[in-house]
């Protein structure tokens, strides 16, 4: 989606509008998940994760599924434990 929102910048054109609904439906997905896994914040937690995934896409490509994005999953973990693990919380 990124890609094709890249190749058709106009926000008129169905391609484009087609990515942008794509991209709010996998981050309100994300905000879905992450209130359900009782994240202190669980937009920032969505936005967060939505960086990761939009840029593991870029650097996997660019760098091989080898490189940093092997990480990804780690990064995500963490970002994860961190918004979901506040003391006093159940």
């Amino acid at each position: 989606m990124v890609n094709t929102h890249t190749e058709f910048p106009d926000p008129q054109h169905p391609a484009n509008r087609v990515a942008v609904t794509h991209e709010r439906r996998v981050r309100q997905w994300m905000r879905d998940l992450a209130a359900d896994a009782c994240a202190a914040d669980p937009e920032q937690l969505a936005d967060d994760l939505l960086v990761v995934l939009n840029g593991v896409y870029v650097t996997a490509t660019v760098l091989g599924p080898q490189g940093p994005a092997q990480r990804t999953g780690e990064l995500a973990r963490r970002l994860i434990w961190t918004a979901c693990d506040e003391p006093g919380r159940p």
